[in-house]
């Protein structure tokens, strides 16, 4: 395993950004330097299951993605390969960071009543 994008599907390209065809064979860290494989240097040496990261798009928009890796496997339970789910949890940040805003509002509207 090289660490090289063999497939990115339509979800992939809308969350990203990136069309596969010119991300087809490039480097993973290239592309996401946020993102992990075992072994990696400076990495761990086990598999991170899940891991939430800033990210850019292509177009250099930010998005804050939800990531989980799984190994591909043989038959023989050799691995061929990591691959990665993406999800989108920008709004859902955003939202969480509204709700402490309008929490920390409240709270000091309650101290200034006191």
């Amino acid at each position: 395993m090289a660490g090289r994008i063999l497939l990115l599907n339509r979800t992939g390209e809308e969350i990203t950004g990136y069309r596969f065809e010119n991300v087809r064979g490039r480097s993973l860290p290239e592309l996401f330097p946020d993102l992990w494989l075992p072994g990696q240097p400076g990495g761990s040496s086990g598999l991170v299951p899940r891991k939430e990261v800033d990210f850019h798009t292509a177009s250099g928009d930010h998005r804050y993605l939800g990531i989980s890796v799984s190994p591909l496997r043989t038959g023989e339970r050799r691995i061929t390969g990591y691959v990665f789910n993406f999800q989108d949890l920008t709004e859902l940040r955003r939202l969480e960071q509204e709700v402490a805003t309008k929490e920390r509002m409240a709270a000091l509207g309650r101290l200034s009543a006191a």
